[in-house]
């Protein structure tokens, strides 16, 4: 349920940024006349990535003793933002080539408060200072986006800023799947040519005309029915995804071994996929489709077969400037030192789990004694009475419940032992505060523009994801108390000249005010202000 009446809305100072109406403009084919979505990505956190290493047989990067991230491409900053509130020891750097993008991002890490993140806007192979030594690097999307040149100079800055052993993600647009996206979107851009206005206009017409070609039965859409879902997604409150996803001057999809080639020419190697369940033969794939994976020669031929099952259209990958682990202790080990949480509350999470084209049931044992210990004590290491005293079948129950995302990775504060989460009953009528200032500055700036809100938890290590409503009535409960919660966070949001909606209908009055109290009496009975006071996202005042 998204706060703002109009997600495509742009920020003050947003089209001094503006490029020409064409798809593209300048730098190197990206867009820059529209800006881009509000979105925390969690697989972009050092945790996830030092994750993906660690159960692919690579070493993890060290962070207690401060690490260095950057996003090449980071959008608003919501990510960086983030994770700079939830790793105070690490040092994060945000470039993106839209100065509107980081006018926003250094506005609000100014608000909160935050030192330890910095943001640029330029070409970041072309930056007036260069990038420091990376422990982590994120380049989400952009290649996919930018014209060769500038392609090349990004990855030769961001693979020569990586430290030995340095991690990065990198995700861009796939091929098989996109080869019927890409003939899609040469005839969006070719019938909207003549239309007046920026990129969001354009891609609204663009959107317009797909829905009149869908409802009158065109064949294209029969014969692709994966794209005809795709136009349904087309909602009017993603126009800016539609355009910077389709309307960019250059749109590139790869394939996997080309994508590792260019990257194995400047030091790197393929780690594994950041999804953590498609690196799993048993869950990426149908069962009856297993063989075809596990008679691949190499890793690199697994990842094609797979992607041509699977029929991908985006990849999510990791990769490392340096070589696996070749001992197996050693691997043992990097399992051994990574940290999960149940972030959700238990009584929210569904234990049927989607895989695509496989369903697994996370119920009973082993499963119910790992899941009860993450609920008690997120960050903490397994037990042994949780796998018999099998250290083995221990790094087994992790991975699955990994992949299934029913646990995340964190990375607590050494000094960190955290509580099992209080009786909800016992915080019913008790005073409630957000003591982190970031925490407080998302709620009210992402919670405009966002449909989620990411509050940070530092003691943990970890980011928790949050509806905006959640968010601004949570913030209310922290300034107002339970009871004038939904009003307090009616008049902020009127003030501001926004509200709440559903199903894409914006209400008032008591309609508007009943939805928030109904989100906020959800939050105690499903457990999540319980769990937030476990993480430290608040506190008892």
């Amino acid at each position: 349920m998204p706060v703002s009446p109009d997600p495509d809305a742009r920020p003050a100072g947003a089209d001094a940024a503006g490029g020409a109406s064409a798809p593209g403009g300048e730098a190197g084919g990206y867009l820059r006349d529209a800006g881009y979505l509000y979105e925390f990505f969690p697989d972009h956190g050092p945790a996830w990535l030092n994750t993906v290493a660690a159960l692919n047989g690579f070493a993890p990067r060290p962070l207690d003793d401060g690490f260095t991230w950057c996003d090449l491409g980071c959008g608003h900053g919501v990510s960086a933002l983030a994770l700079a509130a939830a790793f105070p020891r690490g040092r994060f750097h945000g470039v993106d080539l839209n100065p509107a993008h980081v006018a926003f991002a250094e506005a609000l890490a100014r608000d909160a408060g935050l030192k330890n993140v910095r943001f640029r806007a330029g070409d970041a192979a072309a930056l007036s200072e260069p990038l420091p030594p990376l422990d982590f690097a994120v380049v989400h999307g952009v290649i996919s986006w930018i014209d060769d040149t500038t392609r090349a100079r990004l990855l030769d800055g961001v693979m020569a800023a990586l430290k030995p052993n340095g991690l990065m993600m990198i995700s861009y647009d796939a091929l098989p799947g996109w080869a019927a996206h890409r003939m899609m979107r040469d005839m969006m851009v070719n019938v909207t040519r003549d239309v007046t206005g920026d990129s969001l206009a354009r891609a609204e017409a663009a959107v317009v005309w797909l829905r009149r070609l869908r409802a009158g039965g065109a064949t294209f859409f029969r014969d692709h029915p994966a794209l005809g879902r795709a136009v349904d997604e087309m909602r009017d409150d993603r126009l800016t995804y539609v355009a910077h996803e389709y309307f960019n001057a250059v749109l590139r999809p790869f394939a996997f071994n080309e994508v590792r080639t260019m990257l194995e020419a400047r030091g790197g190697q393929f780690v594994g996929r950041a999804e953590l369940f498609l690196n799993i033969i048993d869950l990426c794939a149908p069962e009856a489709l297993h063989t075809e994976l596990a008679e691949s020669r190499s890793r690199a031929e697994f990842e094609a077969r797979r992607d041509f099952l699977r029929n991908e259209t985006l990849r999510r990958d990791v990769y490392v400037k340096g070589a696996p682990l070749t001992d197996a202790a050693a691997w043992d080990a990097a399992q051994d030192g990574l940290r999960f949480g149940a972030i959700e509350p238990v009584s929210v999470l569904d234990r049927d789990v989607p895989f695509g084209g496989v369903r697994v049931r996370f119920d009973g044992p082993p499963f119910d004694d790992a899941m009860a210990h993450w609920n008690r004590a997120p960050g903490q290491p397994l037990p042994d009475a949780a796998h018999g005293g099998d250290p083995a079948l221990g790094r087994e129950i992790t991975r699955m419940l990994a992949a299934a995302r029913l646990v995340e990775p964190m990375a607590p504060r050494p000094d960190w032992t955290p509580s099992p989460p209080p009786d909800p009953a016992s915080l019913a009528d008790a005073p409630l505060a957000m003591p982190l200032a970031f925490n407080r500055v998302a709620c009210r700036r992402l919670g405009m523009v966002a449909p989620r809100v990411p509050l940070a938890a530092p003691a943990a290590g970890a980011v928790v994801d949050l509806s905006a409503a959640r968010a601004w009535v949570l913030l209310g409960l922290c300034t107002a108390g339970r009871a004038a919660a939904p009003s307090w966070t009616l008049e902020a949001l009127d003030a501001a000249g926004q509200g709440p909606r559903k199903d894409g209908r914006a209400l008032t009055g008591d309609e508007a005010h009943a939805l928030l109290t109904a989100e906020l009496d959800a939050l105690f009975a499903d457990g999540w202000v319980s769990r937030l006071v476990q993480l430290g996202v608040l506190t008892l005042a």
